[in-house]
C-alpha cells in the first residue's frame, strides 16, 4: 500500500507535513508492514529528475492524499499531481482513490465551480481537519484522526481495483 502526499510547500513550514507523514506511515505500517507514504522532500534527493520521479511515484501509488486548501488549488504542481494520478480524470478507479483532507475553508470547492479540478474534488467526501490544524502532535484527538485516516486509506487501497 502506497500513499502520495500532495501539498503546497508552505504547509510544510515547521515540518508540519513531514511530521504528519511520519505519523501516517507508522499507522499504515500497523495495518500493512510494507506500507509507504511518499513526500517529495523526504523521498527525492539531490540529482533527482524531479518531474519524472514524481510522475513515476504518482503512477505507483494506490492513494492520493490531497492536503486541500485554496493554495493547493492555485498550485500548478499540485494540480499536475492530481491530473497525473487520475490520468486527467479519465481513470474512474483512480478518481475513487483520491482522498482530500480539508485543511482550511476552501470556497472554490463546489460542484458548480468553473475550475474543473475544484469541481471534481467537490464530488468526493473530504475529511475535515480544519479544527485539527492547530493541534500539536501530542494531541490525542489528532493522533486518533491519523489512525482513522490510515484505516480509510487501507480500505480505499483495497477496493475499486
Amino acid at each position: 500500500m502506497r500513499a502520495f502526499l500532495s501539498y503546497t510547500r508552505a504547509k510544510d513550514q515547521f515540518n508540519a507535513v513531514s511530521r504528519f507523514r511520519e505519523h501516517l506511515t507508522q499507522e499504515l505500517q500497523l495495518l500493512e508492514v510494507t506500507a509507504a507514504v511518499f513526500q517529495d522532500t523526504s523521498n527525492l534527493g539531490g540529482g533527482s529528475h524531479f518531474p519524472q520521479e514524481l510522475e513515476t511515484e504518482l503512477k505507483r501509488s494506490d492513494i492520493l492524499v490531497v492536503l486541500l486548501s485554496p493554495a493547493w488549488l492555485q498550485s500548478d504542481w499540485c494540480r499536475r499531481e492530481f491530473e497525473i494520478f487520475t490520468d486527467y480524470r479519465r481513470d474512474i478507479v483512480r478518481m475513487r482513490r483520491v482522498l482530500p483532507l480539508l485543511m482550511v475553508t476552501t470556497p472554490a470547492l463546489s460542484i458548480q465551480s468553473s475550475d474543473p479540478i475544484a469541481a471534481a474534488l467537490a464530488e468526493i467526501n473530504f475529511i475535515d481537519w480544519r479544527e485539527l490544524r492547530h493541534e500539536t502532535w501530542e494531541s490525542p484527538q489528532k493522533l486518533q484522526q491519523v489512525a482513522k485516516l490510515a484505516e480509510r486509506i487501507a480500505v480505499l487501497a483495497t477496493t475499486s481495483r
